[in-house]
């Protein structure tokens, strides 16, 4: 039986954690995560998405403030760990913890590598309007997400993917495939290759102020936009009444028009939707919501606040705090 220490945090490895303590091959003797937090000041403690499941399955959890070499070794020793995976971990790990496992540190990351590097890959596969996305299995190096291909499926993108349904598809099918590209790595029947790295790149981490509308944009890209950072980081745009801005959320799915006009101004409001102006082209905008109000159509509220054909958006970065 082969024994695997896992390291994560995020909900988009629930699933092949579950599967792999499920598989007859496998026991999953720990869970190094993130320590619990805040979503916000004020609010109740936030355990990662993965530690209810490593409870519920009676995994041990780690979850350290620093990720100290010695003491992580010490807790791997313990485990008598023959393989580490790692999925949405966040750090990159030295060279004591990568080469201390039997069968190396595997990790498993949402882009089609070397395609979209970092933390944002999810995002940026649908920003940058390609038709696939997937996963990679690597083995990991010190570099961020440079290490050795040693498997990768790929999915294609519906017109209408968002951040929320790509996240959710990559994590049904790496729970599909985990257990037999583990058995095949660990039965050497696995050969890794090396990145193109002159064809990497790359995706920082997302801020909430990343989520900011420049209507500027061509209308394809803020179509793409929009359901990119759909839930997160959201998009949003400012909006003045009565001289005060507003920040103003923007819902999927937004419908590309040829008209033009100046940038950010309202050209047509219809019975639900309403059209602006971008740099090249126009969008139908339909859902929407001001912070602390319930989502509307956008008519609705356009016709609350008594906006007219004429009046404009602001720019996000204008109601950025």
């Amino acid at each position: 039986m082969i024994r695997v220490a896992w390291m994560g945090s995020g909900s988009i490895g629930v699933s092949a954690f579950s599967e792999l303590c499920s598989h007859s091959d496998f026991e999953v003797v720990g869970l190094v995560s993130r320590p619990d937090g805040r979503a916000m000041r004020g609010s109740a403690c936030v355990s990662p998405p993965m530690k209810s499941v490593a409870k519920k399955e009676g995994v041990e959890i780690y979850q350290p403030f620093h990720l100290e070499v010695e003491e992580i070794l010490a807790i791997f020793r313990r485990w008598s760990v023959d393989l580490v995976l790692v999925m949405d971990y966040g750090q990159i790990l030295p060279s004591e913890i990568l080469n201390f496992p039997d069968f190396a540190c595997l990790n498993v990351h949402s882009s089609l590598l070397p395609q979209w590097r970092g933390a944002s890959c999810i995002q940026a596969t649908i920003l940058s309007g390609r038709k696939e996305g997937g996963i990679t299995f690597i083995q990991m190096n010190e570099g961020l997400d440079s290490g050795d291909i040693v498997a990768q499926f790929s999915l294609s993108l519906s017109p209408n993917e968002t951040g929320e349904t790509l996240h959710q598809r990559l994590s049904d099918l790496t729970k599909e495939v985990i257990a037999q590209i583990l058995l095949d790595w660990v039965n050497g029947e696995g050969k890794a290759k090396s990145q193109n790295h002159n064809e990497a790149s790359f995706a920082p981490k997302l801020l909430r102020k990343d989520g900011a509308i420049d209507w500027s944009i061509s209308a394809d890209s803020l179509e793409r936009m929009v359901r990119a950072y759909h839930p997160w980081p959201a998009t949003f745009a400012g909006v003045s009444f009565q001289n005060k801005k507003q920040r103003l959320k923007i819902f999927p799915f937004l419908k590309v028009a040829t008209e033009g006009g100046s940038v950010g101004q309202i050209l047509k409001i219809g019975e639900n939707a309403v059209l602006v102006a971008c740099g090249k082209g126009s969008v139908w905008i339909n859902l929407v919501q001001l912070e602390n109000k319930k989502q509307m159509s956008f008519a609705e509220l356009i016709r609350g606040y008594h906006l007219s054909v004429g009046d404009f958006l602001l720019n996000g970065d204008s109601v950025v705090d």
